[in-house]
């Protein structure tokens, strides 16, 4: 063999002696682990009101985009520079003018509702698991 192919070959060897050492330290470091200190997550003991809402934060500002209440708030603001100050004539008038608040205030309350739901069993003292959460 040539001297470069020597050296190629006792290095992937060298690497291949070293991973070997390594998934076998961690392997013996796993191995000495007692088993008693696994916590079951079903059996946890429950929040306490202020805990259940501390992770009610968590859990909301994990699901909610960013853009939604920039949003929300744009849509209230336009609310009141528009249709609040507009005569009962110029709203009888305009064809269609609520169709689109009606949407917005049915999507507000299916996600409040949905808030709602998830708020009360953390403050029941349930630890919500994100899977439990509808994103």
């Amino acid at each position: 063999m040539e001297p470069a192919m020597n050296s190629i070959f006792y290095s992937v060897i060298i690497l291949l002696l070293l991973t070997g050492a390594i998934l076998f330290l961690m392997w013996e470091v796993n191995k000495k682990r007692p088993g008693g200190k696994v916590v079951n997550l079903n059996q946890t003991e429950p929040m306490t009101k202020e805990e259940g809402e501390d992770h009610f934060s968590v859990l909301m500002n994990s699901i909610t985009p960013v853009w939604y209440w920039r949003v929300n708030h744009e849509y209230i603001d336009f609310l009141h520079a528009t249709i609040k100050r507009m005569t009962m004539t110029e709203l009888n008038e305009t064809p269609g003018l609520f169709d689109a608040q009606r949407r917005c205030s049915d999507l507000n309350s299916a996600v409040y509702k949905y808030y709602d739901n998830i708020k009360k069993r953390c403050l029941n003292g349930e630890k919500v698991p994100y899977s439990d959460l509808d994103v």
